[in-house]
């Protein structure tokens, strides 16, 4: 029997701050990944 572990939920959503338009990106409490997007340009 495998032991269930949840993924991580990632949800993108466009945001307008000082008139320019992002992606914000929110996830759970996975350091890994919020690494790996704080080294994209």
């Amino acid at each position: 029997m495998e032991i269930y572990t949840p993924k991580t939920k990632i949800k993108l959503s466009p945001v307008i701050r000082n008139g320019r338009e992002f992606v914000e990106v929110t996830f759970g409490n996975d350091n890994d990944i919020r690494l790996s997007l704080s080294k994209e340009e």
